[in-house]
């Protein structure tokens, strides 16, 4: 397999939070440069704000959380906006 566009490193860090994480292979090639592919939203503090990060979200059924869940979410993402940097964003796919 070729190695993915992001073999220069762009970023220092992707994590993919995905719905599915034993049925996809649609990231396999972000994960063979070593990207995280996760089940859970990962937690806060593992983010280094001195680092160029992403969050791609995808196949996460936001409909299904009840409202602490909900609640949690917007807070986190909030606290990520709030403390982001130009090298820090999320991508949310709309499965």
């Amino acid at each position: 397999m070729g190695k993915s566009r992001y073999a220069g490193k762009p970023l220092d860090r992707i994590v993919i939070w995905h719905g599915d994480v034993s049925g996809t292979m649609e990231y396999k090639i972000l994960t063979d440069d070593g990207a995280e592919i996760v089940a859970e939203l990962p937690a806060m503090d593992s983010w280094d704000n001195t680092k160029r990060n992403v969050l791609v979200v995808d196949e996460v059924n936001f409909l299904a959380f009840n409202r602490a869940e909900q609640a949690a979410f917007e807070r986190y993402v909030e606290k990520v906006r709030i403390g982001m940097t130009d090298s820090t964003f999320f991508y949310l796919s709309r499965g």
